[in-house]
């Protein structure tokens, strides 16, 4: 097997290793030392293509027997990892903390048995040189999957303090983002709808959707991504900043990509609010080429051709000189054979 970087680190240790034991017990020592190096190596590597694998399943029983067989493996790598912790004073480095981390990140996402993974997860914190990141990363994204969004978002905020990587600093606002929007969500449900919020629930909700943009906002300034932009309009529509939105919406029809199929819902809402917009504000030509823009990309959605007939019936009725009365007719009538 050729070396890797993982077994270059592990290498490294095995050097800096202090065995107190003398004679016969330290040889010893350095051959489960060792064999600690190979048998580590080895469940890397399995856990390296296990993980490919377990992607490109679509076989939900096929799925949960990886999964469980990568539970196994991973397992059997805390143990050795444990017992290499025994062997020298020195910890991993962070690297090879980060490999366990991933493997465990993704499983917990799937979490097919919580208890198996909830367990190795425990063991995982316990050993001796994890890095503080890995541990809260592991908690927050718990507390997120059970919706204690609250909870989550205090530790993503100590994870802010503490991560290093500009990657994983944006990742973990964007959770705080999320985490407080979601938690609106979740306290709005339980508003009853007979009953308005009185002045303080209504400040407390404002509050949650006031950190919920800030926390975005900070994702924007580094990274524009669709789906947070997204998230802002969302935001910025429950809060009635309408000004904000206009310019959210432009800034997602800058930055989407038309041929990225994840990304063009996005490009879709923000034109049809856009449409929905100008219209409002009788701007019937702006709010066409919206919707032109639209059936150019999808034309499946009988309800985004419901609203582009609507707005091409009110822009008739307004007598906007810009109007071609014949086109939209052609349209109107385009769209209603659709609809039938």
């Amino acid at each position: 097997m050729k070396a890797n970087a993982n077994t270059k680190n592990l290498i490294k240790i095995s050097e800096n290793a202090e065995v107190k034991n003398d004679g016969n017990k330290k040889q010893d020592s350095s051959v489960n030392q060792f064999k600690c190096f190979s048998e580590i190596e080895d469940l890397y590597d399995l856990l390296d293509s296990a993980t490919v694998e377990l992607d490109s399943y679509t076989d939900s029983m096929e799925k949960q027997s990886k999964y469980l067989w990568m539970l196994f493996v991973l397992e059997k790598l805390i143990i050795h990892i444990s017992q290499l912790e025994h062997f020298t004073t020195s910890p991993l480095d962070e690297n090879s903390y980060e490999k366990i981390f991933n493997v465990l990140y993704q499983l917990q996402m799937l979490s097919v048995n919580s208890k198996i993974i909830d367990n190795l997860i425990a063991k995982f914190e316990q050993m001796g040189g994890v890095p503080k990141k890995f541990v809260l990363r592991l908690k927050a994204n718990l507390l997120y999957k059970q919706e204690d969004f609250l909870q989550a978002a205090n530790i993503y905020e100590q994870l802010v303090k503490i991560e290093t990587e500009k990657s994983d600093i944006i990742s973990s606002y964007e959770r705080i983002g999320r985490c407080y929007y979601y938690q609106y969500e979740k306290e709005k449900k339980q508003l009853s709808e007979d009953m308005p919020p009185n002045k303080s629930e209504e400040e407390h909700l404002k509050d949650l959707l006031e950190k919920s943009s800030d926390a975005f906002r900070r994702v924007i300034s580094e990274e524009p991504k669709p789906s947070v932009l997204e998230m802002l309009v969302m935001d910025s529509l429950y809060l009635e900043k309408y000004d904000d939105i206009f310019q959210l919406c432009k800034q997602i029809i800058d930055v989407a990509n038309p041929l990225d199929e994840a990304e063009v819902g996005y490009l879709v809402e923000a034109r049809r609010i856009l449409a929905n917009f100008y219209a409002s504000n009788n701007q019937f030509e702006n709010a066409i080429e919206q919707f032109k823009a639209i059936v150019n990309t999808t034309t499946s959605d009988p309800e985004l051709l419901k609203e582009f007939k609507d707005i091409l019936v009110k822009a008739k009725e307004s007598n906007a000189g810009s109007i071609d009365k014949n086109w939209a007719d052609r349209v109107i009538h385009s769209i209603e054979s659709k609809l039938e």
